[in-house]
């Protein structure tokens, strides 16, 4: 498995943890919270694996400052909206209400990277020069390395 195949498959994971999450009433409020920290924690994960290795090589192969940016952005909208989950009860209507947010917000990010930054970088540049950007990309991030598995 390369590593677009790996973004894309982690990307589904994330899917279904938010759908898990979404299945349990405010009767279920430490599963919820067991669950909010395995999300939190595969994104955490995600967006180092991204910031670190992925981006500045899309940047540097296809000059992408503006997507690498607006990417960038986005992590930044993630941590503020996860941190905010992380300060309402779990219990509480508006929790669910925030990962919600988050959801549609995270499902907006993978779809524009699946769509614009990798197809479309595919489609323009072909298989070998983005083979260049796989190949030099670990396909897991220095937290992983800690023996901790991604997702």
């Amino acid at each position: 498995m390369d590593v677009l195949q790996r973004l894309i498959q982690d990307h589904r994971i994330t899917e279904q943890r938010f759908a898990e999450i979404e299945k349990t009433s405010k009767k279920e409020a430490e599963r919820r919270e067991l669950l909010f920290a395995k999300l939190r924690e595969g994104l955490e994960v995600y967006e180092v694996f991204e910031e670190e290795y992925l981006y500045p090589e899309i940047d540097e192969v296809f000059s992408a400052k503006a997507v690498v940016a607006e990417a960038l952005d986005e992590h930044v909208e993630f941590d503020a909206i996860l941190q905010e989950i992380s300060e309402i009860l779990a219990n509480k209507h508006e929790w669910l209400e925030k990962v919600c947010e988050l959801k549609d917000m995270v499902r907006g990010h993978a779809r524009k990277e699946e769509e614009k930054m990798f197809l479309d970088r595919l489609d323009r540049v072909g298989h070998d020069l983005w083979f260049h950007v796989i190949a030099r990309t670990p396909l897991i991030s220095v937290k992983a390395r800690k023996s901790t598995p991604p997702y």
